[in-house]
């Protein structure tokens, strides 16, 4: 419902990416590639669908982590 509602009524909607390498953007050590990682990819997807959100995507990924 947050994701629909249009200015002035809307807010920013935070979304928070947690995990280890994949999502910090690491495939194929040792290349990083951000512009593949789920948050971005994550952020085109759902600024696509819903235009007049304003969303705020936070990353907790840190390439090598295992947990």
């Amino acid at each position: 419902m947050e994701l629909q509602k249009k200015w002035p009524e809307n807010r920013m909607v935070n979304f928070v990416f947690h995990g280890h390498s994949v999502p910090a953007g690491y495939f194929q050590t040792p290349a990083i590639n951000t512009f593949q990682s789920y948050l971005l990819l994550s952020v085109k997807r759902i600024t696509d669908s819903f235009s007049t959100t304003e969303i705020n995507c936070i990353r907790t990924a840190i390439g090598g982590e295992n947990g």
